[in-house]
């Protein structure tokens, strides 16, 4: 029940800290303050009809409301499900088509939300008879009484790296689990504050940057997605003018941060006190890493404050974490050489190989293990697929009106890697990946070489696949990258020989994004078969081999 005991006594010198919509200001918000306008949500959700047992969609910014409609509902013993805003997608009728999916799949009795969001979703929503909630009042009473806890304690939707998002029904106990297994792994301490700039909607945001600082009653200072996407720089002063010491990102907050953030900005930053920036979602690229650390490091931050970590919604969040404090642990595989259930063959050789970030090993409730295509395990250094059990582990899918396709205890994760001196390492995505004469090429072993020799890494994506009739690699650059194309593709051509290899340059916003940062990769491949990307074909290795180029 720690999730929920910050409600019976919330102190009023902690709490969360918003920057406010100018992006000069930060408002804070205590936790008492907190609890009460918790009570009040809680009152006007269950005179909107809410009742144990019922699920409550949140359609919410970050923001105090959030939080007092997430904690409400637990309150009511209902389920809380946050989805994304209209905003994070741009076409409007593919967001509402989008929502009423998820509606459908979780049949909520209400869906707690803004005015100007509400004058959006009502149609979808009243469609399906479920009450729509905006304002809490201030003249309402506070519900004093609290129902059992929910067995589900929260449905997340996965970012849909692989398809359409998936509704993954966590439990109340698997999600108390986790986050307080990263209370032990993170070494959390009272002294500890926390800043983020993730979406809550997000697992690594939702229970990461959310429910973990809130167990710990700790400070938090949150910024919208947008605004780090704007001002990195602002971002960065949360550590040093603001003393945040925790904080948790996708690989890319990294390269982003290093791409916008000059030195000549942070001379007086000190970032001494930052202890613990946890780095997941994606794979994990070491000379990334390894600029951020580059420009900060002038600030005082330490290189082990990176920790890196694997994790999926489908076990609430963290599976595997490095030790706080560690080195950074790498490792150069030959990519060419990966076959499921064969060892991995390490490269020593500079400038070689495909270069791996280890993730830690299991953290407290969590079982990992790597195993065969049969599902048995396979020894130390072996590429399999990684599988997952343990207190964390989610019940299972939702489908239509509430069922739940449960996992039975085990979870297949779709992900290959090894396991070397007791860390994990993440290799890549069976289903963004082409298996040729018995080895394996990873989506994400291509783009790692087509990101170095970018201009705009961030504006660069490779996808893996069969396009007419041949193994292919088709390297996508946003508009304004042509003059380098052709050494995108020739470098990935020489990396990657026996493939292959055609660079698109595509319109600005074309590359699709979860909102992790993950690229889309299935929906992308399918909508380049299908003729439906908007491309130009600027280099195509096959056109080299029959001379029609020089």
């Amino acid at each position: 029940m720690a999730l929920l005991t910050w409600l019976e006594n919330p102190p009023a010198d902690r709490g969360m800290r918003i920057l406010d919509r100018d992006g000069s200001t930060w408002s804070f918000y205590s936790y008492a303050d907190l609890a009460l306008l918790t009570r009040r949500a809680a009152s006007r959700l269950r005179a909107a009809g809410v009742s144990a047992g019922d699920v409550v969609v949140l359609v919410r910014r970050t923001s105090p409301e959030f939080m007092a409609d997430f904690f409400a509902a637990l309150l009511l013993g209902a389920t809380p499900s946050p989805v994304a805003q209209p905003s994070v997608l741009r076409d409007r009728t593919a967001y509402l088509n989008h929502l009423d999916r998820i509606v459908r799949m979780v049949s909520p009795s209400a869906v707690a939300t803004t005015d100007d969001v509400a004058a959006i979703i009502e149609p979808v929503v009243g469609a399906h008879g479920c009450a729509v909630v905006t304002d809490i009042p201030d003249d309402i009473a506070p519900l004093e009484t609290r129902a059992a806890t929910p067995e589900i304690g929260v449905i997340q939707f996965s970012s849909g790296s692989v398809g359409p998002p998936r509704g993954v029904a966590v439990p109340f106990a698997s999600l108390q689990s986790n986050v307080s297994a990263m209370h032990t792994w993170l070494e959390i301490t009272d002294t500890d504050s926390y800043a983020s700039w993730l979406p809550l909607h997000h697992d690594m945001g939702l229970v990461g940057m959310f429910l973990l600082p809130i167990e710990g009653v700790s400070d938090m200072w949150l910024m919208q997605p947008e605004d780090f996407v704007r001002s990195p720089l602002r971002w960065l002063r949360c550590f040093g003018d603001n003393g945040a010491t925790v904080t948790a990102m996708p690989a890319f907050g990294l390269a982003h941060i290093a791409g916008r953030v000059r030195q000549d900005q942070i001379t007086e930053l000190d970032l001494s006190r930052w202890r613990v920036a946890v780095v997941g979602a994606e794979r994990i690229h070491a000379h990334v890493v390894r600029r951020f650390l580059d420009l900060l490091a002038p600030c005082g931050l330490r290189p082990e404050v990176v920790v890196p970590a694997y994790g999926m919604a489908e076990s609430t969040l963290a599976v595997t974490g490095s030790p706080c404090a560690a080195d950074l642990s790498t490792m150069t595989v030959d990519g060419r050489r990966l076959a499921l259930g064969s060892p991995v063959h390490v490269v020593t050789g500079e400038g070689e190989g495909t270069t791996l970030v280890a993730c830690g090993a299991p953290i407290r409730g969590v079982e990992m293990r790597v195993v065969d295509e049969d599902g048995g395990p396979v020894a130390e250094g072996t590429l399999g697929e990684i599988e997952v059990r343990g207190e964390s582990l989610a019940a299972g899918y939702v489908r239509e009106a509430g069922s739940i396709e449960k996992f039975g205890g085990v979870l297949r994760t779709g992900d290959a890697g090894f396991v070397r001196g007791g860390q994990l390492y993440v290799v890549g995505r069976l289903g963004d990946g082409v298996k040729r004469y018995g080895r394996w090429l990873f989506a994400e072993d291509a783009e790692q070489v087509a990101t170095r020799v970018s201009p705009r890494p961030r504006q660069t994506v490779a996808l893996v696949g069969s396009f007419e009739g041949r193994d292919t690699v088709a390297v996508l650059v946003e508009g304004g990258m042509e003059a380098g194309a052709e050494h995108i593709g020739r470098t990935v051509a020489r990396h990657l020989s026996g493939l292959r290899v055609i660079v698109f340059v595509v319109p600005r916003g074309v590359v699709m994004r979860t909102t992790s940062g993950k690229p889309r990769r299935r929906a992308m491949w399918g909508r380049l078969v299908e003729g439906a990307l908007a491309t130009n074909l600027v280099w195509d290795s096959d056109a080299l081999a029959d001379g029609a180029r020089a």
